[in-house]
């Protein structure tokens, strides 16, 4: 707001004042209505501030008066005139940004104040580079640099710096270009503002000569290591204890240096030269890998059934352990029967079992035991169902079991399980009807699963007596002369089936007088079933030295006995 708006508000305000006092008689104390709070005076403390370094802060205080002089909660804006010297938050923390001056203006409604904020930095330290520092010999010179910084460690951008030698017989200093005068030991004080640091200066004898130990490497080992002594004298011979040598490697892939000590990089010839002041000598640094070892990855191998491939590595190392890159490696494998290898390291399953592989390098080999294993990727059944159409038929469903290969695993172990028991029963595969309705049958081998179907389906219609019936007595010899046709056991069978029912229906067994031979409507109860599937008190299993019915025949009579056994 500029400041004629500021002063015609306060003017307008005194008058408002003024007439009110007229109203009241000259009374010192307002009466009748209290007008609304209006802003009159805003307060910043403190009114001018100085900061000495960049990133320097002070937070300004506000106060709002109305105008009857009652301090005003109210929302205060503050400006920055110059964002690049000084920044204010919104809570009137102002915090330098560089040299220079800018106002803060508060603003609280129509009423503003404004406070001057000076940034001038004051050196606080002094940082010179290099320090210590060494000269090789009278006349040697090294530019230094000084840097001048606040109490923030800003930089002091054009901060005038003098320097000055405490000796000047050792070492010259002008403008920070110091010069070596002669052999010894001087400080350089560099100051500015007030402040002053020193840095030690060193002048030593102008090496003459210089000799290194060995001038010659042989590194057999990548990483290898080995230190290297450079001795520097002055012309008349005399060791330069602590002279400065650098050391520069022509060819860094191949070998390093850092204060004398080479480090082997990689397999090649180099040159490291090493100089103090004016001389300097060479050492010559041969790195060639020698093979100390073989190493194979992986190890073990294993490989998931016949076809099954993996590219073995082969690698000849130096006694560092580092590959010796391009040795011939060759590969042999202990049975082929059981896994090849191709003379790039291929090495392809051929069957179940164990071979070793080895790598061999000149005199240098290492074995790897490669194990072929067949792990169940699928089972496939002969058949995707079974159907029935009498209690006791069987089926055999065979399960080929392969691995991801798409191989037979000969012999594999397969589990079988039956959803339902009483409708079919599974043994190894062999499947047999035990009720009517359906079930699920379930071949596992491994993590690998596989189901198939198995429908037992009920005769629409019993059985004929005289067609089927008495038609397996009459096949099978029962109603023969030598067995039952002649009434054995008081049991009389005849190819005349009026005669063979009569004698089965409803009739007393001789030989457990608590069963009945046919009980209409229960097989399993019926004494002839009982007899036939072997599960009597005494006697023989019918047919009596012959062999047990067919499944086929046997679900015919327990049919037509559980259909009431009727005499058709």
């Amino acid at each position: 707001m500029n400041q004629q708006l500021v002063g015609a508000v306060r003017a307008l305000c005194g008058a408002t004042v003024l007439l009110s006092l007229m109203s009241c008689g000259g009374s010192d104390v307002p009466t009748g209505p209290v007008d609304d709070a209006v802003v009159t005076t805003v307060s910043v403390t403190p009114d001018a501030v100085a900061l000495s370094a960049i990133g320097d802060t002070v937070r300004l205080q506000v106060e709002v008066l109305d105008q009857f002089g009652t301090p005003i909660d109210t929302v205060v804006d503050w400006i920055s005139s110059d964002g690049a010297v000084i920044s204010v938050s919104s809570e009137g923390l102002v915090t330098a940004l560089a040299n220079g001056t800018a106002m803060i203006e508060v603003v609280a409604g129509d009423v503003m104040e404004s406070v001057l904020i000076t940034v001038s930095q004051v050196a606080a330290s002094i940082v010179v580079i290099p320090d210590p520092i060494v000269l090789n010999g009278s006349g040697d010179t090294l530019q230094m640099v000084a840097t001048v910084l606040d109490a923030g460690g800003s930089t002091i951008s054009g901060a005038a710096v003098t320097w000055s030698s405490d000796d000047p017989g050792v070492a010259t200093v002008d403008d920070g270009l110091l010069t070596a005068v002669t052999t010894g030991e001087t400080s350089v004080m560099a100051s500015s503002e007030g402040l002053s640091t020193t840095v030690a200066v060193t002048v030593t004898p102008l090496p003459a000569s210089i000799e290194v130990a060995p001038d010659f490497v042989d590194f057999a080992s990548l990483g290898d290591a080995t230190a290297v002594v450079a001795t520097v004298r002055d012309g008349g011979g005399v060791v330069i204890e602590g002279a400065g040598v650098q050391w520069l490697s022509s060819d860094s892939n191949v070998v390093t240096v850092t204060d004398g000590i080479f480090v082997a990089i990689g397999n090649g010839t180099a040159t490291v030269v090493a100089t103090a002041g004016p001389v300097a000598a060479s050492v010559v640094v041969v790195v060639e890998q020698v093979p100390a070892a073989m190493q194979i990855e992986p190890n073990p191998v294993t490989l998931n059934g016949p076809g099954d491939t993996l590219t073995a590595s082969g690698s000849v190392l130096d006694a560092g352990g580092s590959v010796i890159v391009g040795e011939l490696v060759t590969w042999i494998s202990s049975a082929e029967g059981i896994a090849t290898v191709s003379p790039s390291g291929l090495v392809t399953g051929v069957a179940p079992g164990e071979a070793v592989l080895t790598a061999q390098s000149g005199p240098l080999m290492s074995e790897v035991t490669v194990t072929v294993t067949q792990t169940p990727a699928s089972i496939e059944l002969s058949v995707d169902s079974v159907s029935f159409s009498a209690i006791g038929d069987t089926s055999t469903v065979v399960a080929t079991v392969r691995d991801s290969g798409g191989n037979p695993i000969v012999d594999a172990t397969v589990t079988w399980v039956s959803s339902d028991p009483t409708v079919a029963d599974v043994t190894g595969g062999l499947i047999t009807a035990t009720g009517f309705g359906t079930a699920t049958v379930t071949a596992s081998s491994g993590a690998q699963t596989t189901m198939l179907v198995v429908v037992v389906t009920e005769p629409a219609e019993a059985p004929s007596f005289s067609a089927v019936v008495n038609e397996i007595f009459v096949r099978r010899g029962c109603a023969a002369n030598s067995c039952h046709g002649r009434g054995a056991g008081d049991l009389t069978l005849s190819t005349n089936s009026a005669t063979s029912y009569a004698e089965l229906v409803d009739v007393q067994a001789t030989a457990e007088p608590t069963l009945i031979r046919v009980l209409p409507g229960d097989a399993d109860n019926s004494y002839l079933v009982i007899k036939l599937e072997g599960r009597q008190s005494s006697g023989g299993r019918m047919p009596i030295g012959g062999a047990p019915l067919g499944a086929a025949d046997l679900a015919n009579i327990k049919n037509w006995i559980n259909a009431g056994a009727p005499n058709n």
